[in-house]
């Protein structure tokens, strides 16, 4: 019964294990989407994940007691006891009526109990609103709850009648322990039939295991509640205050047990076959939270393979990502800086100008510069096949002392773009690196007066001119 957490976000309850390499994964480590019908796979082997159940995601009942007795002090709840025991002394005479009357308020309040029931089982915390709907709809709840008490009482006499005291005892052990099922299948399939049927009982025993023990153990505890705080209250005087002590007592400790057959519900419900979408706990949002910020728009399983190392694996998965989501600028980048730590120098020469591109049509021209430097390193030969993206590129390389890279990306864009108008303003940019930061006067001079022979009416022409005599002055000094 001790909670499996997840291999890498420990604080997280897990979903899933993956009894080929035993990792344990939750919701935020998975991605359904690879394959149809939304199979879980795993991403360090590639093996469908068998799902732990929502047992392992919902705190056991048992570790929330506390709650199960603060739930009937909610405003709707106390008013509906304290009005409905006030209406029990009101109507109460020792005749056959009176005994009417107050079985009527038992079955409006068991009404109300399997409402808590429904409510908590659907995994909502909050009592159930009281309105005309909640009293009137299913109203034969109660009523086929009363005729199973029936039943067990006449079958529990006639074994008394028939076998004697031992075997009565021993039957009233075995309803005890069957009877939180008949209220849990009551619950859900609203069968009076399903509710009593002895077969379907031990398969929900069956399926919740030592859980639904521990619950029966707690059930018979607060079954004497109502009696042990009448005692602690010591006699009344009165008949009527007893009685409304005892109503009140008597119904707050039924909604604690109906709750907590509720919560047991919930808890167990992937087994019980009861169709709920639980929410994830405040720890589990909080990681998926996290891991959302760490890798926007990646799929969840990117962060485990990560952290597994599987680089090479990651770097193929983006890939593929990119393939369908080419737009994504995040899934660029990740897959440069992974491809770049697992020198799979091809992945990082098809990423790299599609990333470039993104990069400065959103004025990220630090990054691209750091991005073009990386591809260079790799292949010094690169050539960014998109004329428009050299100028801006080679000006934030200058700005960063990278000089020689901008040179280089810049060498021969007048040969491959013969008719682009950045052809003056990025020559007059290479001319200034070749003097200034290269001291390659010569080669600027070279530059400078082919422009001018090229672009005579250029509206850069003056400034190339003027630059081409500091250049002449700086020769003459040398």
């Amino acid at each position: 019964m001790n909670k499996i957490h997840c291999k890498h976000h420990p604080t997280a309850p897990a979903s899933w294990t993956c009894d080929q390499c035993g990792t344990d994964l939750c919701s935020s480590c998975i991605k359904h989407d690879y394959l149809p019908d939304k199979v879980a796979v795993c991403p360090v082997c590639d093996q469908n994940l068998r799902s732990l159940g929502s047992e392992n995601l919902i705190q056991p009942f048992w570790l929330r007691i506390p709650r199960f007795f603060l739930f009937p002090l909610n405003i709707s709840s106390l008013l509906y006891i304290g009005a409905l025991s006030l209406v029990s002394i009101i109507t109460f005479q020792p005749s056959l009526i009176g005994l009417l009357f107050q079985l009527a308020i038992f079955l409006v309040f068991l009404k109300y109990a399997y409402a808590v029931l429904a409510q908590r089982a659907a995994g909502y915390e909050s009592p159930p609103e009281i309105n005309a709907d909640m009293i009137n709809q299913g109203l034969d709840l109660p009523f086929k709850q009363l005729g199973i008490f029936l039943l067990i009482g006449f079958i529990g006499g006639a074994v008394y009648r028939n076998t004697g005291p031992v075997a009565a005892y021993v039957y009233d052990i075995i309803i005890n322990l069957f009877i939180p099922a008949t209220v849990m299948v009551l619950a859900i399939d609203n069968s009076f039939f399903r509710a009593i049927n002895p077969i379907l009982l031990f398969s929900i025993i069956r399926r919740m295991g030592l859980p639904y023990l521990i619950l029966c153990i707690f059930l018979l505890i607060l079954q004497g509640g109502g009696g042990l705080v009448m005692s602690l209250f010591g006699r009344p005087e009165s008949f009527l205050a007893a009685l409304f002590i005892f109503n009140i007592f008597s119904m707050y400790f039924l909604l604690i047990m109906f709750n907590m057959m509720g919560y047991a519900i919930y808890q167990h419900h992937e087994a019980l076959g009861y169709p709920i979408e639980i929410e994830p706990d405040e720890q589990t949002r909080k990681t998926n939270q996290e891991s959302t910020k760490q890798y926007v728009g990646m799929p969840n399983d990117i962060e485990v393979l990560i952290k597994e190392g599987q680089i090479a694996k990651v770097v193929g998965r983006l890939k593929a990502l990119i393939k369908t989501q080419p737009g994504e600028i995040s899934t660029h980048r990740l897959l440069h800086k992974l491809a770049m730590m697992a020198n799979d120098t091809v992945a990082v020469l098809d990423n790299g100008e599609s990333l470039i591109s993104k990069l400065i049509e959103r004025n990220y021209t630090g990054e691209a510069a750091s991005v073009i430097v990386d591809i260079m390193t790799l292949q010094s030969s690169f050539q960014i096949g998109n004329a428009d993206l050299i100028y801006p590129l080679a000006r934030q390389l200058v700005s960063t002392g990278k000089g020689q890279h901008a040179l280089d990306i810049i060498n021969g864009y007048a040969q491959r773009f013969p008719q682009h108008p950045d052809i003056p303003r990025l020559y007059l940019l290479a001319a200034k690196i070749l003097c200034e930061t290269l001291k390659k006067d010569n080669r600027a001079k070279g530059l400078l007066v082919n422009l001018l022979k090229t672009y005579p009416k250029h509206e850069l022409a003056p400034e190339i001119a003027s630059y081409l005599e500091v250049v002449n002055r700086l020769s003459t000094s040398h």
